[in-house]
């Protein structure tokens, strides 16, 4: 019996024995699987938090660009608006100047209104010019007899008569200023003022040189009507056509133009 009991312990002893090693194994290996998986969740957790940090990174680049955007957008508005005001000053400045252009244009088309204003001359009007045309010829010829030569030239025709049988020669001044223009000269006395007819023979073309005086500049102008285009009509130029305004200074320019057109420089 005690041999039995003592196999029966034996066995019990090693079966325990090998119990506690198979379990110290399964510890052991647990132990190491425990660590693996350890290792390995740190590993992992390191590379999600650079991950993160990268992330991050990027959102806080993202917000930066997205700042500089709005700055961008803001300022680009801002010049967007700047430039809108400009265009719109530019085109109020366009559409005052093509008003002026327009007034400039208008007062232009009634450049004979503005001469009659100036000033009554008691000379034809410019109101219906096919009439006007017809009558000038007749004009000039009743005007003949009450034409007066210069006032240097005044003292020569009465002193040079019929009755005191002395032989009448013209003003030296009168004659070298018809040679210099090419054009015969005749003078009127107004109550107005001075108005000189202008004639030349060679084309029938013929003119009156009205002294003005502007009241509020106390300046002496010149008023220039056409009594008759003769031959030169179709050469002539729109200004020759018209009443226009000029001050004495302008008088050399308007006597050389005159010249272009009848041909003295030819």
């Amino acid at each position: 019996m005690d041999r039995f009991n003592s196999k029966l312990y034996e066995k019990y002893k090693n079966l325990k024995k090998r119990k506690f090693s198979e379990i110290e194994e399964s510890n052991q290996k647990l132990v190491s699987d425990v660590l693996r998986y350890q290792s390995v969740t740190e590993h992992l957790i390191e590379d999600l938090k650079n991950e993160n940090d990268k992330l991050r990174e990027a959102i806080l680049s993202m917000q930066e660009q997205n700042r500089n955007c709005q700055k961008l957008l803001l300022e680009e508005s801002q010049k967007s608006k700047v430039l809108s005001i400009e265009v719109g000053t530019l085109k109020e400045i366009l559409s005052q100047r093509n008003n002026n252009l327009d007034r400039t244009c208008a007062r232009v088309e009634k450049a004979s209104e503005t001469v009659t204003k100036r000033s009554n001359l008691g000379l034809l009007p410019v109101q219906h010019e096919i009439q006007y045309e017809n009558n000038a010829t007749n004009m000039m010829e009743s005007h003949k007899e009450d034409m007066l030569v210069p006032n240097c030239c005044r003292r020569t025709k009465a002193d040079f008569g019929v009755e005191s049988g002395k032989s009448y020669s013209p003003c030296a001044f009168h004659t070298l200023v018809e040679l210099l223009v090419g054009m015969k000269f005749s003078v009127e006395h107004h109550s107005e003022g001075l108005c000189v007819t202008v004639t030349h023979q060679m084309s029938g073309y013929s003119f009156t040189l009205s002294w003005v005086r502007d009241k509020e500049e106390e300046e002496q102008e010149l008023v220039y009507q056409v009594f008759s285009l003769g031959t030169i009509e179709g050469i002539a130029k729109q200004w020759m056509k018209e009443d226009i305004v000029f001050s004495l200074a302008m008088c050399p320019v308007f006597f050389d133009r005159l010249s272009k057109v009848l041909g003295f420089n030819k």
